[in-house]
C-alpha cells in the first residue's frame, strides 16, 4: 500500500514537472524566445568569447531576428557608446551562425555596431566581392534607403582595403547601389578611415591631426568623393579640436564647393545631436554656433537626420527643424525624407 502511495506521489509530481515545462516554454515562445540571454549584470561580466557563445546560443534557438531583438531588450538601459562594443560581438557571432542572410536582423540601435562587426567578419572571410551579395540582402530588409546597413559595408570594406587604399575602397563602394552623393558605403569609409574602430571597438584610433592641412584627406581625393568625406569630416575635427564648435563651422565655411560645403554643416550637425545626448534644445544651441542663417539651417537638418538615425529618436527629427521660423522650415526639411527611413544615414 505504501509502494503504489509513493508512486502515485511520484507520477503526480512528475506530471507537475512536465506541465510546468510545457508552460515556461510556451511563455517563452509567445515572447518570441525559445532561449533567453542572462541579463545585463550577467553578461558585462563576461569575456568577448564568454559573450559571444552566450548570443550563439541565442541565435540558434531564436534566429538572429530574434535574438537581436533579446539583444536589445537585455541591454535597453545601457549608454549608446557602452552599448556599440557588445553589438560588436554579436553582429560578429551572427555572421559565423548564420552567413551573408543574417544581415537581415541588424539595425541602426547602438550605433550601427552589429553591422560593423558582422560586414567585417564576412568581408575578411568571403573576400570583397561578397559586398554585392551584401547590398542585395541590405536592400531586400531595408529597402534601396535604408543607408545604415550599405555604411557598414563601408566601415568593412576599408577594415579590408586599409587606409593607404581609401580610393579603392571608394571606388569599390560605388559599384553599390546607392549612388548618391552622401550616405551610404562611402560614409563608412570615411568613418572607418577617420576612428579605426573595426580592429576593436573598445579602443578608437583617431586619425593624426595635421592644422596645416585640415581638410585632408577631402580635398586630395577625386571629387565625386568629396561631399561624403566633408560630411564625415566634422565628428573627425571634434574629437581631435576637444569639441570647439565654432572653429569646426570657420572649417566648413572655409570649404571652396558650395555642395561641400553644405555636405560639412549638415555632417556638423548629424554629430551635434549625440553631442548634445540627443537633447533638442542642446542640439539647435550647438548648430546656432555656425556662421550665417544658411549654415545654420544645413547643420539643423543633419541633426534631424542624427535624430532619425536611431530607431528610439525618429519621432523627434522634426522637432529640431520646428525651432526654424515657419518660412524657413521647408528648407530644412528639403530632401530629408532621404534619411528618414528607420534605418537611415550611418553616422
Amino acid at each position: 500500500m505504501k509502494q503504489a502511495y509513493t508512486k502515485s506521489v511520484f507520477f503526480v509530481i512528475l506530471l507537475c514537472v512536465i506541465i510546468a515545462g510545457e508552460v515556461g516554454f510556451l511563455f517563452y515562445k509567445h515572447q518570441g524566445f525559445v532561449y533567453a540571454a542572462p541579463s545585463q549584470e550577467e553578461l558585462l561580466k563576461l569575456t568577448t568569447d564568454q559573450e559571444r557563445a552566450v548570443w550563439g546560443n541565442v541565435i540558434d534557438s531564436n534566429g538572429g531576428v530574434g535574438a537581436w531583438e533579446q539583444f536589445k531588450v537585455v541591454y535597453k538601459s545601457i549608454e549608446i557608446k557602452q552599448g556599440h562594443p557588445h553589438a560588436h560581438i554579436f553582429g560578429a557571432e551572427l555572421f559565423e551562425r548564420e552567413g551573408v542572410a543574417g544581415v537581415a536582423a541588424c539595425d541602426a540601435a547602438f550605433s550601427f555596431g552589429c553591422y560593423h562587426s558582422f560586414f567585417a567578419s564576412a568581408i575578411s572571410t568571403l573576400g570583397l566581392e561578397v559586398i554585392h551579395k551584401l547590398d542585395e540582402a541590405c536592400i531586400k530588409r531595408w529597402g534601396p534607403k535604408g543607408l545604415g546597413c550599405q555604411h557598414g559595408i563601408g566601415h568593412g570594406v576599408l577594415w579590408y582595403t586599409g587606409t593607404d587604399h581609401l580610393v579603392d575602397a571608394l571606388d569599390a563602394c560605388a559599384s553599390l547601389t546607392w549612388k548618391e552623393p552622401i550616405g551610404g558605403c562611402s560614409s563608412g569609409v570615411f568613418m572607418e578611415n577617420n576612428f579605426h574602430s573595426m580592429d576593436d571597438p573598445n579602443i578608437t584610433t583617431t586619425r593624426e591631426y595635421n592644422p596645416k592641412d585640415q581638410n585632408a584627406p577631402c580635398n586630395a581625393i577625386p571629387e565625386r568623393y568629396q561631399q561624403s568625406c566633408y560630411f564625415e569630416q566634422p565628428q573627425w575635427w571634434s574629437q581631435v579640436l576637444a569639441h570647439d564648435y565654432v572653429q569646426l563651422g570657420k572649417f566648413c565655411d572655409g570649404v571652396g564647393n558650395r555642395a561641400s560645403r553644405d555636405a560639412c554643416f549638415r555632417g556638423f550637425g548629424s554629430i551635434a545631436a549625440p553631442d548634445a545626448d540627443y537633447d533638442i534644445e542642446k542640439t539647435v544651441a550647438i548648430c546656432n554656433k555656425m556662421p550665417g542663417s544658411v549654415n545654420i539651417n544645413m547643420c539643423l537638418q543633419g541633426a534631424s537626420w542624427g535624430f532619425a538615425s536611431q530607431p528610439s529618436l525618429k519621432a523627434l527629427a522634426p522637432q529640431v527643424c520646428a525651432s526654424l521660423p515657419e518660412d524657413q522650415q521647408a528648407i530644412c526639411d528639403d530632401g530629408s525624407d532621404i534619411y528618414h527611413d528607420k534605418n537611415s544615414v550611418g553616422l
